[in-house]
């Protein structure tokens, strides 16, 4: 026994019968007719090519059937596939919109932060303190309020889960690796944001700190 997809790839197979159609009660005689391709040697040909062979051969069992809508397999998957493409395109572009948007106010932020602290890192730098120190004190408090977001994305992303069940196929919305990857992602490019704010922090000059005070 196969499980066949016979109502879309997202869909669990139902449970169906086979018959004749002949025995099709409600008048329409009508089915779909499956031919694979194949020449003398077991290689491929192209199916439009045999599409006049298979319609004399169906016209030889009965003159008067008729067919249409002679496609490429590639083409009905294609077909049936074309709405899901669509919306996971869009949730991909979604996406990556959002990502962009998170990484220009992280650094924004963390820009104008620095900014405002230029005499207090200019003051830790006339004390003694490292370029490595002001670093990691600047990237410690970007990562401190990233991950206080990224929780935050990720309670809000669970409740949200059930409304892409339908646009998942063989990934569960609870897959554990998609969401280490997300967080992995996200987690790195708000490092990357932080990164710049926090290297002109460490471009702050004590003098300058100093006389202002």
């Amino acid at each position: 026994m196969t499980d066949i997809r016979n109502f879309g790839p997202y869909e669990a197979p139902r449970p169906e019968v086979y018959h004749s159609f002949r025995q099709d009660g409600n008048g329409w005689w009508s089915f779909s007719l499956m031919v694979r391709t194949r020449d003398a040697a077991g290689g491929p040909i192209d199916p439009a090519s045999l599409a006049g062979s298979v319609s004399a051969a169906v016209r030889g069992v009965d003159p008067e059937g008729a067919v249409t809508a002679v496609r490429p397999m590639t083409e009905v998957m294609s077909e049936s596939l074309g709405r899901p493409r669509f919306y996971l395109a869009l949730l991909g572009t979604f996406g990556a919109v959002a990502l962009a948007l998170a990484v220009a106010g992280i650094y924004g932020v963390l820009s104008y932060a620095v900014a405002q602290r230029t005499r207090e890192f200019g003051i830790r730098a006339a004390l003694g303190s490292t370029t490595a120190d002001i670093l990691r004190l600047v990237t410690r408090q970007a990562m401190r309020l990233l991950a206080i977001g990224i929780g935050i994305g990720l309670a809000a992303s669970l409740a949200a889960t059930k409304l892409l069940v339908s646009l998942l196929y063989g990934v569960s919305p609870l897959d554990a690796s998609a969401w280490l990857a997300a967080t992995v992602t996200l987690g790195l490019a708000g490092f990357v944001a932080a990164l710049l704010p926090a290297w002109r922090a460490t471009r702050a000059d004590p003098v300058v700190a100093l006389r202002a005070e």
